[in-house]
This record gives structure tokens, sequence and C-alpha cells, in this order.
């Protein structure tokens, strides 16, 4: 799909509007969590978290980072969480990832507002094999019409604390 860009299990990402990017997309997310979001200045991500690890919070607060460098003051910062309904430890990580984007360190900080969006109960279970969506310029969530697949799987890595998650970036325009 042409102005789209995947992310893989285990994977996030984030883009600017110069990424001339309308679609972030990733694998199924049957027990998994996709956190995804926009700021009012053309800054987007997505992460695709598994299964529960240290290495979420050590990501955070390297996403934390990108935010304050990429986000300027005034903002509007509007995210949602999907995937995983309730099982096994899905509802703990969508805790998690709420309670640290409420830091209010963060928004004091850079003076930026935020609004989220739990859209796990409203993900149809049919999704729990396709591809999951995050169009950028309605900001809505929805199935990824190309079958994203697994296509790196870094089972090691993922049990591994003390590892970040890996950042995709798309290339960039030549």
């Amino acid at each position: 799909m042409s102005n789209s860009f995947e992310i893989y299990q285990g994977e996030w990402t984030y883009i600017t509007d110069k990424d001339n990017i309308q679609i972030l997309a990733t694998s199924n997310v049957a027990q998994c969590t996709v956190f995804c979001g926009k700021a009012s200045n053309g800054f987007s991500f997505m992460f695709h978290f598994d299964i529960p690890s240290k290495q979420r919070i050590e990501t955070l607060q390297v996403f934390k980072e990108k935010l304050l460098e990429n986000v300027p003051k005034g903002s509007e910062i509007r995210y949602q969480l999907t995937g995983g309904w309730k099982c096994l430890w899905a509802p703990k990580v969508r805790d998690e990832i709420n309670q640290f984007m409420s830091n209010i360190e963060l928004y004091k900080l850079k003076e930026v507002s935020h609004k989220f969006t739990d859209e796990s109960e409203k993900f149809s279970e049919r999704g729990w094999t396709k591809g999951v969506s995050f169009n950028l310029t309605s900001e809505e969530i929805g199935f990824y019409p190309k079958k994203a697949k697994i296509k790196r799987w870094r089972p090691l890595r993922a049990w591994l604390p003390f590892f970040q998650m890996p950042l995709a970036r798309p290339k960039e325009n030549a």
C-alpha cells in the first residue's frame, strides 16, 4: 500500500509530516497492544507491544525524549490503545501505558495537553488475524487491508529486559 509504513511485533516508530506517510500499520494484535497517536504538529507514532517486560518502560522513556525534542509547547497529543482486549497481560499493558502518558511532569514541562482513547473494546475480535492500521489523516484505527505479517521475530530480544524495543524508521525520501 502506498504511503504506508509497517512495523512488526516488538517494534515502534515515529514519523513527521516530512516522511510523507499516511498510514502506520502492524501485524495482528491478538494478545498484544498497539499504542498509536499524533501530535497537533504532525509528529505521529506507533508501538506494537508484545509480551510483558521491563523493556516497555525503557522504550517509553526513549519515546518521552523524542516527544520532548519534536513536540513544541502548546501542542496537543491524541493517543489510542487497541488490541489484546481482556486477554492475559493486555489490560495491564494498557494501564501502564496510560499511566506513563498521564505523567503530569511531561506535560507541565512542555505545556502539552493530551487526550486518550481506549479502542480495545471497540476493535472487533475478528481482527485477531488481521493487520491493524492507524490513518494519520482521520486518526482512526482499523484493519490493514494488506495483511501485515511477522517478518522478523526476536523471541530472545523480547524476553531480555536490558534491550530496548527496536526503532523502525522510514527511509529518507530520495
